[in-house]
């Protein structure tokens, strides 16, 4: 099943080139997410009684145009496939008909995002019950250039900033919401690269690997190739919580 929802773009969602930021996106397509559970009767007060929380593992965004103040946006996502617990969720993100001289809404971000269930009250990961699989189905996913789910480490990193987790980042699963790790960094960006990170059009992929909870001090390093940008956000003890990766062209997809 698909679930769509259309909004415009508003005044407190643009920077100072009136784009949208990169955060921004991943709440978009987070919220659609959300939006759907709530629509088949398994949103966020179900997850809660039964103690659960959607985690998510992985991002590939992809990234085709510069998504701008007042834009009309369709933003849609569904399940493209269901395997041993791990749900792949497809995303796009349309502008409106009349941007286009086409007159046909034209996808400008698009996106899969890989998501477990995840048991808090026994801490680990667990499966939704039949009934809600079926509610969601299963729809033809999105023909994105495929990269593998784990990011190559970078080269020759080097150290770019360090924050704490604060609380108006956590989120209803008690830890610091997937959106945050690239708003933290694209904060950074914008003081030491603007022009690189302002409007970016790429391939964008984020792979989770530790969930930062309130109080965590986060460290950046960045690695610059030459195709590719790598950022590791750690602890203070070199646990990895995320790698972010920027490719400013879908070529090269193998690693």
């Amino acid at each position: 099943m698909k679930s769509s929802y259309s909004r415009k773009v508003y005044f407190s969602e643009v920077n100072e080139k009136k784009i949208m930021p990169l955060a921004e996106i991943i709440n978009y397509m987070q919220d659609s997410s959300a939006m759907q559970g709530e629509e088949i009767g398994k949103g966020l007060d179900y997850r809660k009684e039964r103690q659960e929380g959607w985690i998510i593992n992985y991002w590939q965004i992809n990234i085709k145009d510069s998504i701008k103040y007042m834009d009309e946006l369709k933003v849609s996502t569904w399940i493209s496939s269901y395997r041993g617990g791990i749900w792949t969720r497809d995303y796009l993100i349309e502008k409106d008909n009349k941007y286009n001289e086409s007159n046909s809404s034209f996808g400008i971000a698009e996106a899969k995002g890989i998501w477990v269930l995840y048991d808090f009250k026994n801490n680990k990961l667990t499966v939704p019950e039949k009934e809600e699989i079926n509610l969601y189905g299963i729809e033809n996913g999105l023909e994105l250039k495929k990269y593998g789910r784990r990011i190559k480490p970078g080269e020759n990193y080097e150290k770019i900033w360090t924050e704490d987790v604060l609380p108006y980042q956590i989120d209803v699963n008690h830890h610091m919401n997937n959106s945050w790790y690239i708003e933290m960094l694209e904060g950074e960006l914008y003081n030491r690269d603007r022009e690189f990170i302002s409007g970016f059009t790429g391939t964008l992929r984020i792979e989770y690997k530790k969930s930062a909870m309130l109080g965590d001090t986060i460290n950046c390093f960045e690695s610059v190739c030459e195709d590719r940008r790598v950022y590791e956000l750690r602890s203070d003890t070199d646990e990895v919580y995320a790698m972010i990766e920027f490719r400013s062209s879908d070529e090269n997809a193998n690693d």
